[in-house]
């Protein structure tokens, strides 16, 4: 019996040792197998996760750096802004003229115009899809047509030919803020000048006489004035066109001013229509120049 449990010791350290064997042998296997399933499906998706939220974050700092195409449209909208501070605004008003003739050779119009000067009426010719031959231009409907049935009388063919001059916005560098302020402010006052003519004309049209000879010659230091205080405010190169096309029609309509008071009767008054419908035209080429 005692034999018999030394055996069953035995047998069983033997099993014991096997199992611990066993183990030894497994273990290695096992931790190895863990370690793979560990790295596979937990440490490299939350590697490839950080990486991935990485490169979102520096897409997004990107993004943020490099501007959309609307920034940069708003960047050159302001950069735009920069360079031309704004716009200012040529006047605008409506011209009434009286038209005889439209001629696409100046030859023909140019019977019309010796015709009308031997008959004693103003005359203009103005140069717009072909030759228009223009008797007086005013700037109110009623006051043209006061003066319409005598042209008429003449030429029943006569008829109102009616012109918008539209206001006309003009970009300026930042430079030339002070001139253009000073330029709209004495525009302003030339148009008040046109408007007191156009009626002094049109009441003095009947008797072909000029009332008021101390008014007119009030009206050229007036214009004078106008030219004296844009030439103190030179503006750069940009509006120099423009502010050479203003003085030249304010020196001619003060030459033309000039002449009328020098001249006598109906000559005189003759001189001043055909001064103050030239400078109406005048002001609406300089008002629509592509110049500037």
């Amino acid at each position: 019996m005692r034999q018999t449990r030394l055996k069953t010791s035995r047998e069983y350290k033997g099993r014991n040792i096997g199992i611990i064997i066993a183990f030894a042998l497994l273990l290695p296997v096992i931790a190895i197998s863990l370690g793979y399933i560990g790295t596979k499906y937990i440490v490299i998706p939350n590697i490839l996760s950080k990486q991935e939220l990485s490169q979102k974050k520096e897409m997004v700092q990107e993004n943020r750096e490099q501007p959309s195409p609307q920034e940069s449209a708003n960047t050159n909208a302001e950069t735009t802004q920069e360079a031309y501070a704004s716009t200012f605004e040529i006047q605008g008003f409506t011209i009434h003229g009286i038209q005889l003739g439209s001629f696409s050779t100046t030859d023909n119009a140019q019977v019309l115009m010796d015709t009308l000067r031997k008959e004693n009426f103003g005359v203009y010719l103005w140069q717009k899809d072909g030759f228009k031959v223009i008797s007086i231009a005013l700037m109110d409907r009623n006051e043209v047509d006061k003066v319409l049935p005598k042209v008429k009388a003449f030429d029943e063919n006569a008829f109102v030919v009616t012109t918008n001059i539209p206001v006309r916005a003009v970009k300026y560098n930042k430079d030339d803020a002070k001139y253009t302020l000073l330029l709209s402010n004495e525009n302003r006052k030339l148009i008040e000048i046109y408007q007191q003519l156009s009626k002094q004309i049109s009441e003095d049209y009947i008797n072909q006489n000029i009332k008021d000879l101390e008014k007119i010659s009030q009206q050229i230091q007036q214009v004078k004035e106008i030219k004296e205080e844009i030439e103190k405010s030179a503006p750069t190169a940009e509006l120099g066109k423009l502010n050479a096309a203003y003085i030249a029609m304010l020196d001619q309509m003060i030459v033309g001013l000039e002449e009328s008071l020098i001249l006598k009767d109906q000559n005189a008054f003759i001189r001043l229509q055909n001064t103050f419908t030239s400078s109406l035209y005048q002001y609406y080429s300089f008002a629509t120049s592509d110049a500037y």
